[in-house]
């Protein structure tokens, strides 16, 4: 198996606005997680495994990939699907993170506990 994290950013009016983690396995692209880099929160719209890939831990891979990448990423986490939770919640076990009550939001920084 062959597996790669490709990086691509996309822009707006040439202000860089998101940033995409694509994975590929075997030269198909099998996954990504998306950070809205817009406004320095980093906040992760939008993540997803396909089926045959799911729980082998591509999805912390990717989550890990764009916090290395940023230095932190957010997210409103109940309104996260529970897949992503897990990875949330697999996450803050190993690295700092702060949550912001009153704005609904979960930040994990990259930095170890």
């Amino acid at each position: 198996m062959i597996v790669d994290v490709i990086t691509e950013n996309f822009y707006t009016n040439d202000k860089l606005t998101t940033t995409e983690y694509n994975l590929y396995i075997n030269g198909i692209k099998s996954g990504y997680v998306s950070v809205d880099v817009s406004t320095h929160k980093n906040y992760v719209t939008v993540s997803h495994i396909i089926k045959k890939y799911r729980g082998l831990g591509f999805g912390k891979m990717l989550y890990l990939t764009a916090l290395e990448n940023q230095n932190k990423i957010s997210t409103y986490y109940h309104r996260s699907t529970v897949s992503a939770q897990r990875v949330w919640e697999s996450l803050i076990k190993t690295y700092a993170y702060r949550t912001y009550f009153f704005e609904d939001t979960l930040t994990v920084y990259n930095r170890k506990k």
